[in-house]
């Protein structure tokens, strides 16, 4: 029984420990998560919309810490504050500080600085994930069959059905060639390879579509 109760309050600190270790890490990321929702929303809406900053601060509803924050910045008229959050660095709280100072000014000048430059940052992260996602390569024409050359990895071979080439997983999917994780070395071992899954696949392609078909 003793040894029962000692591993019961054991596992118990554990979880307090591991709750106390973890709790800096969630306050951070929601803490941010609103912070970025709130800058995106005002370099966007109050920047071509006009709409007054005290009017788009109520129109929205964040969370946590940012939003008591939030409520205070808007009681205090978006001067300058104090930002007691433990988990926020000291150049975390000042960068706040000034951040809220800026967007809180009347002049318009100031502001339309600040959105130039939350605009532009904004595309230049979309024009980045373009260019990820989005890379274009033209081609111009085969190379001849004595160039050609391998890549390693790709589906494993557990996965697929070595007589027909289809996938243990998604019925009606074949493999065949590089897209296979399958290599070897140099000198036809490889055309072979592509040759002989890519007839397979065919004929096991074929053969689903007929199945009564010998």
């Amino acid at each position: 029984m003793l040894k029962a109760l000692l591993c019961a309050a054991v596992l118990a600190l554990c979880v307090l420990a591991a709750y106390l270790l973890t709790r800096r890490y969630r306050l951070r990321k929601d803490f941010y998560y609103n912070f970025d929702l709130f800058n995106q929303r005002f370099a966007n809406e109050v920047s071509y919309t006009r709409t007054p900053l005290p009017a788009f601060v109520g129109k929205y509803a964040f969370g946590g810490d940012f939003a008591k924050m939030l409520e205070e910045k808007k009681r205090s008229g978006f001067g300058q504050g104090e930002y007691a959050f433990d988990y926020l660095t000291q150049d975390e709280r000042k960068f706040l500080a000034d951040y809220f100072l800026m967007i809180g000014r009347s002049d318009a000048a100031s502001q339309r600085t600040y959105l130039a430059a939350a605009r532009a940052e904004a595309g230049e992260r979309r024009r980045l994930a373009e260019a990820l996602k989005c890379i274009r390569i033209d081609i111009s024409g085969p190379r001849p069959i004595a160039e050609a050359i391998v890549t390693a990895g790709g589906v494993k071979t557990s996965e697929v059905d070595p007589h027909t080439m289809a996938s243990r997983k998604v019925p009606g999917l074949f493999f065949a060639g590089e897209v296979l994780d399958v290599d070897a070395y140099t000198g036809g071992f490889n055309l072979q390879i592509a040759w002989a899954t890519g007839r397979a696949a065919g004929q096991g392609a074929a053969e689903s579509l007929n199945p009564s078909k010998e």
